[in-house]
């Protein structure tokens, strides 16, 4: 029993390994510049121990492109919750987005770099549209509930703005006031009549 729990995490550990050197890699040369062979030595592994995780280059890209889809989706859930007040499930939705952010910049500089490689996204395109598709689907219904007239507008804008605004604070980093800019952002948009007078 020991044994299976520790070949487990080995193994957990050489795929989280293997994930991080190919989003490094795929982010300093390309995806497509980018060799199984470069992937292996990047994640201190073999060839061919590599393809005893990932059949493929393309399936590697997958595995990486729905961990931050999963990541985004931990933070989403609260969309579902029809009970909670939804200025307070936007607000919270806000603040915990940007604290994602904040914890690994790394990390969220290379999946953003990832994106704009659009060739690359090609394999993965649909499972981005579906997910696109259900978190527009989601905002729409919070702003509605909010009791907007444009709620599809709305919902559009908003994603916009906060990729904006994490854009600006990955290229930016100390220099762009982040947390300020978040405040600035929801006092002037989304706090109630109540909570601004």
């Amino acid at each position: 029993m020991r044994s299976k729990i520790q070949s487990a995490q080995a193994r957990q550990r050489s795929t989280a390994a293997i994930k991080a050197a190919a989003l490094e890699l795929f982010a300093q040369k390309g995806y497509h510049h980018t060799s199984v062979s470069d992937i292996a030595r990047e994640a201190g592994i073999s060839k061919g121990l590599m393809y005893n995780y990932f059949s493929s280059k393309e399936e590697l890209l997958t595995a990486i492109v729905n961990d931050a889809i999963s990541d985004g989706e931990q933070i989403l859930a609260i969309l579902e919750d029809p009970a909670l007040d939804p200025e307070a499930v936007l607000l919270d939705l806000i603040r915990q987005s940007v604290e994602m952010i904040k914890s690994n910049v790394h990390y969220w500089k290379l999946i953003t770099s990832l994106a704009f490689q659009t060739d690359a996204m090609k394999s993965v395109e649909p499972l981005l549209k579906k997910q696109r598709e259900s978190n527009i689907k989601m905002a729409v219904a919070l702003f509605e509930r909010m009791g907007s007239q444009t709620p599809l507008e709305d919902a559009l804008l908003f994603g916009a703005t906060m990729d904006g605004i994490f854009v600006y604070f990955m290229m930016l980093e100390d220099e762009f006031p982040v947390d300020h800019i978040v405040n600035h952002f929801i006092q002037k948009y989304f706090t109630s009549k109540q909570q601004r007078s």
